[in-house]
Order: structure tokens, then sequence, then C-alpha cells
């Protein structure tokens, strides 16, 4: 079983994006966020401190006063430690994944971007090379 790698542990970050500007402006576009987060991995290729994404379509739903509740289309950002190895340690990683977070709530005009963080145990599974 040579086309297995074994298993890895570390953490995964997820930044929750709200897609509205701030609690009741327009909706930004997907294709806005992907072009940030694009510019700012070309930056960082040559540094090797750029994190990979995969980035999902989302709906954050809050409650707001008086027992009503709004919704709003979102992005879900995934990043792993483990996709990074060339970052450095945790706090080497927590630091981008925040500096990101923070990148996508100044220029979305967020009041808030949540990023959560948990362990995570996967294993790189490859083409078998005689299939």
């Amino acid at each position: 079983m040579d086309d297995v790698d074994k298993t890895t542990l570390g953490l995964r970050a997820q930044i929750t994006l709200g897609l509205r500007e701030g609690y009741s402006g327009s909706v930004q576009e997907k294709d806005e966020v992907l072009e940030l987060i694009t510019a700012l991995q070309r930056r960082a290729v040559a540094t090797k401190t750029y994190l990979p994404f995969v980035i999902a379509e989302t709906v954050i739903t809050y409650p707001l006063n008086e027992g009503r509740v709004a919704r709003e289309p979102g992005l879900s950002l995934t990043t792993d430690q483990a996709a990074a190895p060339d970052v450095g340690d945790e706090a080497v990683w927590k630091r981008l994944v925040v500096f990101y977070a923070q990148s996508l709530a100044n220029v979305f005009e967020q009041e808030e971007v949540h990023v959560t963080y948990w362990p995570v145990t996967g294993t790189l599974v490859r083409r078998e090379q005689n299939a």
C-alpha cells in the first residue's frame, strides 16, 4: 500500500464570511471574494506563506431583535494546516488564517468574520501506479 501516506494530524480552520455588507447592505459577489483570495495567494507564493482553501457556498442565519431572524448568502473557506507545510508552526499558520480573515473583513466591510479551528486526522490517498 505505497499509495497511501501515513495519517497526519493537524488543525483545520474555517473562515465564515457573509456576503452582505454590514447587516443590511448590498450582497457581494462570490467572484470578488475569489479574486481577493487569489491575489493574496499570488503575493504569498514567493515566500511560501500562502494557504490553499476549499471554498463552498453557504447560508448564514442569525437572530435579530424582537424575535426576527435574518439570513444571508455566505462563503465557507476551509484550509488544513497539513496542506501548508512550508508555512511553519501552528502559531504562524494561525496568524496567516487570521490575516486572510481580516483582509476579507476589511475589503468587504464585514462587522464580523468568524474563524473556527478544530483538530483533524487525514490520510492522503494517491492513485495506484499500476492501476
